[in-house]
């Protein structure tokens, strides 16, 4: 009786938690790091700020100064480095900013004329350009040779052939020898030469 009612009304077992193992001994695992989102914009670069602010800064023009020219005669026509869209006719005022600089002055008929100057933080006054015919060349021969040379009715040192400089424009040019004498009147254009012969009959 006593096996049965032991049978018939078992008592619970107590079970006992399962024994907790300690971890292995080692380096422990770096953390994972933080997932790299794309739609969150990335942390600005102070370095690359700075240039863009610079680059993006407004640039202060140089100070001009006034750049005066007078020229004898006078309409010349005067210009800094080349800039023709800047030329005036002098007397006349030109505007440069400060260092060196080139100045070219032109006239029909004249040589031309040049001059290097330096603009200082004050306007400047260019000495006075005088300005110089530009001369023609006239190349003159003669058959026969060795006659007498005559411009504008004017005996010259030199016989034919010869070599004269003269002003641009027309002159009447003449050979003599033998008491013959020929001539005609020539257009001598500026900083041009001309070759003639003459023939004296």
């Amino acid at each position: 009786r006593m096996d049965q009612s032991l049978q018939a009304d078992p008592k619970p077992v107590a079970t006992l938690p399962a024994p907790r193992t300690a971890p292995a001994a080692g380096p422990r695992p770096s953390p994972m790091p933080p997932p790299n989102d794309s739609s969150m914009p990335a942390a600005p670069d102070a370095a690359r700020g700075n240039d863009e602010a610079a680059a993006a800064a407004p640039v202060k023009p140089a100070k001009l100064q006034d750049v005066w020219v007078l020229t004898n005669p006078s309409g010349a026509t005067a210009m800094l480095d080349g800039a023709g869209d800047s030329a005036c006719t002098t007397p006349c005022m030109l505007h440069a900013a400060a260092g060196q600089h080139a100045l070219a002055v032109s006239m029909v008929e004249m040589a031309p004329e040049q001059r290097a100057i330096r603009v200082g933080e004050a306007s400047l006054d260019v000495p006075l350009i005088t300005l110089h015919r530009q001369m023609s060349t006239l190349l003159l021969s003669s058959t026969p040779s060795a006659a007498e040379v005559y411009v504008d009715g004017r005996k010259q040192e030199q016989r034919t052939p010869a070599q004269l400089t003269l002003t641009p424009g027309n002159h009447a040019i003449a050979v003599q020898r033998g008491g013959q004498r020929v001539g005609q009147t020539l257009e001598l254009r500026s900083g041009e030469s001309t070759a003639i012969t003459l023939a004296i009959n």
